[in-house]
């Protein structure tokens, strides 16, 4: 498959001192939930989460957005955990079936992860 350019949605949680065997299956959980175009966890503490920017993609990413912002407000073991989105054209692969063949790249994905971290806050020592 050639690479192409195209419209991404790209949301990024992302904990600075990196997730523990807690908040990571509880993410892990969320996000698969949203069945994006493609995800990808980052060690320690990102998460990389890729949709084709589509009218349904846009609202399954402003609801995982929202859900996981409800997530971390609620349970305080989620706390300090940063969320960030942006949106912009990527190079990506895409396979026979439209999904994202592995990460695609591009500086939307800097921006999200530059927001996801100056959203997070960090814990109480």
């Amino acid at each position: 498959m050639t690479a192409t350019k195209k419209s991404i949605i790209v949301v990024c949680l992302h904990h600075n001192y990196g997730f523990d065997e807690y908040n990571h299956p509880v993410l892990k959980k969320l996000v698969e939930s949203f069945e994006p175009d493609y995800w990808e966890f980052l060690n320690p503490g990102t998460i990389s989460i890729y949709f084709c920017n589509t009218t349904a993609n846009a609202t399954k990413a402003d609801t995982l957005v929202r859900k996981a912002k409800e997530a971390i407000a609620t349970d305080e073991r989620l706390r300090g955990i940063g969320i960030g989105s942006s949106t912009g054209e990527m190079i990506v692969q895409l396979t026979w079936r439209g999904k994202i063949k592995k990460a695609p790249l591009g500086k939307t994905w800097n921006e999200a992860i530059k927001r996801a971290g100056l959203n997070g806050k960090k814990p109480d020592k």
